[in-house]
């Protein structure tokens, strides 16, 4: 579905512009109206909305990235569906992808790539503990935010590690991920597990090192018979600048048994960290043991745009860099040797002592801590940041080194600071089923959802969220309780039926107005009772409670019959009357024949009434649904005479009252579809 700047999708995102295209989906950059934040959302494309399969991974994609929470994973905020738009609210990453880095500026130094790689190896890693197997890591999934953050992206075709021992005998070769990356069981289509994805990691560790792909050929099936039998190339024949430790932790991700391969991110994670602390010491043992300048404040991330500026802009960067490391360097002896020169000064002599207890600085601030380092004759270099609950933003987590240790002078300590406490947005929920909002917070594993009460909604439907606290978009701590109010659907007001038996049919409709009701179809029929234009008949009993709005139907006299004409003999001639004479007395003779006594009036038909029982037989699942019951008129049409808007299994069996004269049909509907029928003979 191709969509246009200033297009408004469920109400709330804004189409600000096209960010890329792939088979299955189109992907555009949006605003968040309701949050005022930029976002990145997924269309499926038009020709695959009535596909299955398609559906079903644009699906797959949603759940599983919903069901991850990392910083180093590109966070899903909403998935839905209007009309024909299916889509994925996803976290804006203002940056770009791995390949266009890799393309600029590719081969990479060792410690650029293997900050990159452990960046991907912890998303990995938290991803395989929630049961997710990504099986589509390449470096057009991997996006390098502006400030050197990676993010791991596009979860198509994912799947569940439980399922990673079933073959696949129907995929096809879309399900398969991209053939330059994949690991040779996924070549032959054998069963996968999380060594698949660290196989794909090591490709794409090989390209950032060399700036090339090692398997390369003119068609898929050639490639991937590549990965299954050609050993990876050494990368260290195209760039010999490469570190032994780098090279054998790209051979292990590679090797062809998933056995030979670490057997885990976190397992990986050690050796990348193992390899960088050991570049760190050689670089420090090159500028003599003495602390230089990112050891005396926070790091920078280990990637950043910086690091992949145009080849003027990197000349120009090595300048600044040694015109500030300069600077730093004397700024650092000042602060290691100092405090050594005072006390030769002014110390009468005292011996100078060359170790040094360390602080303790656990739970300080880095700025103070750093003060007392100084005073010490010791630096601070920031090792890491991580998120605690139990150390303030900016307080000292931990240290390599216990407090009281006696270290050389002008050791530097590595230090963990904490960020504070990692906040999470909380989803939106509003308008969502309550069994919906039920399943994703359990896919998010970060929150608890509770229902506070229920209400009656005009607007929403029943089970659907009226409201919820904490609000959407709101930062709060993992382990919340989201409590929620659930709308009830309308509310259901019941109303006596008056009694219109004798009225004037404009009375009658009058009375059923001012009592809420509508007034239902008003029948004419003959009757001997009751005068023309009164009523003497209505579809419900008076005194009887009904929803409001319910439709009741009354029946106007039309009159007494009219009696037919006597039918003369056919051998009869009426003889002529003789002319009267006007002597005659014209009253007649009163006579003793019982014929001449007048015709007595027929009794009218009465009306009677029954109990009907309504129990039909609901289909499993069907929790609300719609109840009408109406009955058939002698003009042919049908009259409702019960209805209500939300019944529920357990509402059944419903007794309910009826009236009428002779034969009458009543026809049982469920959701406007007629379910059963019945005559009732009221002159029994």
């Amino acid at each position: 579905m191709i969509l246009n700047p200033g297009q408004v999708v469920a109400q709330r995102y804004e189409i600000i512009e096209e960010l890329g295209s792939g088979g299955m989906s189109i992907v555009y950059r949006a605003r968040d109206k309701r949050l005022s934040r930029d976002v990145t959302i997924k269309v499926m494309r038009a020709e695959h909305v009535e596909n299955p399969e398609f559906i079903n991974r644009f699906g797959t994609e949603a759940r599983a990235i919903a069901s991850l929470n990392h910083p180093n994973i590109v966070n899903v905020y909403d998935v839905g569906k209007e009309n024909d738009i299916n889509f994925i609210v996803m976290e804006y990453i203002n940056g770009a992808t791995l390949k266009d880095r890799i393309v600029k500026r590719a081969p990479f130094s060792d410690v650029i790539m293997l900050s990159v790689a452990s960046q991907i190896a912890v998303a990995l890693g938290h991803a395989h503990d929630a049961g997710i197997i990504h099986r589509d890591i390449k470096p057009q999934n991997i996006l390098v935010m502006q400030n050197g953050m990676v993010k791991v992206a596009d979860f198509g075709i994912a799947v569940s590690a439980r399922a990673h021992s079933r073959r696949d005998d129907d995929r096809d070769d879309s399900t398969m991920g991209s053939v330059h990356y994949i690991s040779p069981e996924q070549a032959c289509n054998d069963p996968v597990d999380p060594r698949s994805d660290l196989y794909s990691l090591g490709i794409v560790m090989y390209e950032m090192m060399t700036g090339e792909l090692p398997f390369d050929g003119e068609t898929a099936e050639e490639i991937a018979a590549m990965h299954m039998e050609y050993a990876l190339p050494d990368p260290r024949k195209k760039n010999p600048n490469i570190n032994e430790g780098v090279w054998k932790i790209i051979k292990k991700l590679a090797s062809k048994q998933p056995d030979r391969r670490y057997k885990d991110a976190a397992e990986l994670g050690l050796d990348l960290q193992n390899v960088l602390a050991a570049l760190a010491k050689e670089n420090n043992e090159e500028q003599g043991n003495i602390p230089l300048g990112s050891r005396l404040a926070r790091p920078r991330p280990a990637v950043s745009a910086d690091d992949f500026e145009d080849d003027d802009n990197r000349s120009k960067l090595k300048e600044r860099v040694a015109i500030g490391g300069a600077v730093i360097l004397a700024l650092v002896l000042m602060i290691v040797f100092v405090p050594v020169l005072w006390r030769a000064i002014t110390g009468n002599g005292e011996q100078v002592a060359e170790n040094v207890h360390v602080p303790d600085a656990i739970g300080l601030q880095l700025e103070y801590a750093v003060a007392k380092f100084e005073q010490e004759g010791l630096a601070i270099y920031v090792y890491g940041e991580e998120y605690s609950e139990e150390f303030a933003a900016g307080e000292i987590i931990r240290m390599n080194f216990h407090p009281n240790d006696l270290v050389p002078l002008g050791r530097v300590i590595d230090v963990v600071v904490s960020r504070g406490v990692s906040l999470i947005e909380v989803p939106y929920m509003i308008a969502m089923d309550i069994d919906a909002a039920f399943h994703l917070i359990e896919n998010m594993a970060t929150f608890t959802l509770r229902e506070d009460s229920r209400e009656y909604h005009d607007d929403l439907l029943p089970n659907q969220i009226i409201s919820q606290n904490p609000a959407p978009g709101e930062r709060v701590l993992p382990g919340t309780t989201i409590y929620v109010v659930v709308s009830r659907g309308e509310d259901i007001i019941m109303v006596a039926v008056p009694s219109v038996t004798g009225l004037t049919e404009a009375v009658a409709r009058e009375r059923l107005i001012d009592a809420g009701l509508v007034v239902g179809v008003v029948s004419s029929v003959e009757s001997a009772a009751y005068s023309m234009g009164l009523v003497f008949g209505q579809t419900m009993s008076a005194g009887r409670m009904v929803t409001e709005g319910t439709a009741v139907g009354f029946t106007v006299s039309a009159g007494p019959p009219a009696l037919p004409e006597p039918t003369p003999s056919p051998d009869t001639t009426p003889e002529p009357t003789p002319p009267t004479d006007p002597t005659e007395d014209p009253t007649p003779e009163p006579t003793d024949d019982p014929t001449d006594e007048p015709t007595p009036t027929p009794a009218p038909p009465q009306i009677t009434s029954r109990e009907l029982r309504l129990n039909p037989t609901i289909a499993a699942g069907l929790e609300v649904f719609e109840l009408s019951l109406r009955r058939q008129l002698p003009t042919g049409a049908m009259e409702e005479i019960f209805h209500r808007a939300a019944a529920t299994p357990a509402d059944l069996p419903i007794y309910i009252e009826v009236e009428g004269v002779g034969n009458v049909e009543f026809v049982l509907f469920i959701n406007g579809v007629p379910v059963g029928e019945q005559v009732i003979d009221f002159d029994e």
